[in-house]
């Protein structure tokens, strides 16, 4: 299920490949390293995401449905082997239900990763990077919905 709420022709603007490159560079550093015990943990099934995505000011919306394991997702954020070449990697925090972690990579960019638990059923999950001179939030409510249908 996909539901736009804006237009995202935003995200088609000069460069985008650049800036899309960088930043999953820098979230490939954001996937980075942890103790199995630093990352939440949540029930696999069906899942609806809510998500919206600001560039540089401008906003964008979908929803969608996934049938999955958020855990997996958390175990690659938290816990893989290291950041991008020429970049830092903070070491993962947690504080009660929120878990973040940060990848620098100087004037290439930066990003912060926070996942709060509001269940094994629910997180919010926000990734704020600077790519260059743009900006990008992403902003992902997620919720268990129930089994995975067959």
């Amino acid at each position: 299920m996909h539901a736009d709420r804006a237009n995202p022709s935003f995200l088609d603007s000069p460069g985008r490949r650049a800036r899309v490159a960088l930043l999953c560079a820098l979230l490939a550093g954001a996937l980075a390293r942890a103790q199995a015990a630093d990352y939440p943990s949540f029930r696999p099934g069906m899942w609806r995401l809510d998500t919206t995505r600001e560039v540089d000011g401008n906003q964008g919306a979908r929803q969608t449905t996934k049938c999955g394991d958020p855990t997996e997702g958390m175990r690659a954020i938290f816990a893989s082997s290291g950041p991008p070449p020429g970049c830092t990697l903070s070491a993962p925090r947690q504080a009660g239900n929120h878990y973040s972690i940060t990848t620098d990579c100087g004037t290439r960019g930066r990003s912060h990763v926070e996942v709060i638990v509001h269940s094994e059923s629910s997180f919010t999950q926000v990734i704020d990077s600077r790519v260059g001179s743009s900006r990008v939030k992403e902003k992902i409510e997620a919720r268990r919905l129930g089994a995975c249908g067959k």
